[in-house]
């Protein structure tokens, strides 16, 4: 039975009496200190622990595990757990003692050391069975819960808090709460979600906010929400389309595909919170305390990125093989809206206009608004109101696109009205689409 009132005493005990401990299990047997040291130094990173003691200090969460040998004034200390920061005070301490190629480094972390740790934090044990029980419950991994277990990957994100990573969290955590994905798949998956969710374009498209890192939040309506979601972890915990050996043409490829996919609508919302409920209680996933209300907060409007690809649309377009229809939508929806909305908008216009051409168009007098009236709005259905909007955006689309090309120093700058006037020509242009490939 081990004495632990014995074994848990802490005692200060001056480095100087301290040494190594030749049979550290971190190597082979070693007759002198300097081949423990030089082994440490090399393997361990002894340099970086040296520079985080003289910044820092050592961990107060962290004393040391001493084995005693002899007594009174003549008493020294191995240590049995804790030789890393032991070589590192002996290496700032002295530089001398390190390797020739490690020399310099520990000369200049040394001179930059100014409170010298002269004594340590250490439980002193008798022989090398009494300690072991509990350097076991460090380095003997969990043991079935009574050893120390490492932290997750979830675990770490909730404990750093990096703001990009923190929405793959929030996705992870929302996809559990709703059955999305099973808690057992979302080991090692965070680094994967996350470099979709840093594309501009994939994360439009799965409609994320992250402009409040404490809450992320969500851009679509939560049915259409959710088709994306789901599918997404799906795909993800199959590892066949969403994986982590994409590069950025195929995350944004699938991207795109993915609303036609699971039929989700092009329309958006100002952001709201992603809050999810679960399954087993129904409540909210929420992390607000208990007993506080919920104070009003305006939300800014949601400035769009880049204007929304529609699947339908694009297939429609490679359907008539021609190369440069499918590149100009491919264009004005991949380039940003927030430096080059000038740029969107001639492309919008050169767009609607080559396919006006394609469909019959003649000469330079007839304008959008005009053209689709005759074409378009009174043939294929449209209502009235419909009709009028279409018409509505056209208009906008022709001044804005003649002012952008023409004028000297006027522009578009507005995205989210582009935005908004191509999803509302959309139908129209779809329309037109199929008149050309019927001619």
């Amino acid at each position: 039975m081990i004495d632990t009132a014995t074994a848990n005493a802490s005692e200060t005990i001056a480095v100087s009496k301290i040494y190594l401990d030749l049979n550290n299990p971190r190597h082979k047997p070693y007759t002198k200190p300097s081949q423990a040291i030089s082994y440490l130094c090399k393997e361990d990173n002894i340099v970086s622990l040296a520079r985080d003691i003289a910044k820092l200090g050592l961990d107060p969460t962290q004393k040391l595990a001493l084995l005693s040998e002899g007594k009174g004034d003549d008493e020294t200390y191995i240590v049995l757990e804790g030789n890393r920061r032991v070589c590192a005070l002996k290496l700032l301490e002295d530089p001398a003692l390190a390797p020739p190629s490690k020399r310099t480094s520990f000369e200049r972390i040394s001179a930059s050391w100014t409170n010298p740790i002269k004594s340590v934090e250490a439980v002193v044990f008798s022989d090398r069975e009494e300690a072991k029980i509990w350097l076991e419950r460090i380095h003997g991994g969990s043991q079935g819960g009574i050893g120390r277990k490492d932290w997750n990957s979830k675990q770490k994100q909730r404990f750093s808090g990096s703001s990009k990573n923190r929405i793959a969290l929030s996705m992870i955590e929302y996809g559990v709460a709703k059955g999305f994905i099973a808690e057992e798949d979302t080991n090692k998956k965070i680094t994967t979600i996350t470099r979709f969710v840093t594309n501009p374009i994939a994360k439009e498209v799965l409609g994320l906010d992250s402009s409040n890192p404490d809450s992320i939040s969500r851009t679509r309506p939560a049915e259409d929400f959710d088709k994306l979601q789901k599918q997404f972890l799906k795909d993800l915990v199959s590892g066949e389309v969403v994986h982590s050996r994409q590069n950025k043409a195929e995350i944004e490829a699938y991207a795109r595909k993915l609303p036609g996919k699971v039929g989700a609508s092009s329309v958006r919302i100002d952001a709201e919170p992603m809050a999810a409920k679960d399954q087993s209680t129904g409540k909210s996933t929420s992390s607000k305390p208990k007993g506080q209300p919920r104070a009003p907060k305006p939300t800014p409007p949601m400035a769009y990125k880049i204007i929304g690809h529609d699947q339908g649309f694009a297939d429609k377009l490679q359907q008539l093989g021609n190369q440069k229809m499918e590149s100009l939508y491919y264009s004005v929806c991949d380039v940003g809206l927030k430096h080059h909305t000038p740029l969107v908008t001639v492309g919008v216009w050169s767009l609607v206009e080559s396919l006006m051409t394609l469909a019959g168009k003649t000469g330079s007098s007839t304008s959008f608004k005009a053209f689709f009236n005759t074409e378009n709005n009174q043939s294929r259905g449209f209502s009235n109101n419909q009709a009028k909007h279409i018409s509505e955006a056209l208009e906008r689309l022709t001044a804005n696109g003649n002012t952008t090309k023409h004028g000297p120093i006027g522009a578009n700058f507005n995205g989210d009205d582009l935005v908004n006037d191509m999803a509302l020509i959309t139908p129209a242009l779809l329309s037109l689409v199929d008149k050309i490939a019927k001619d």
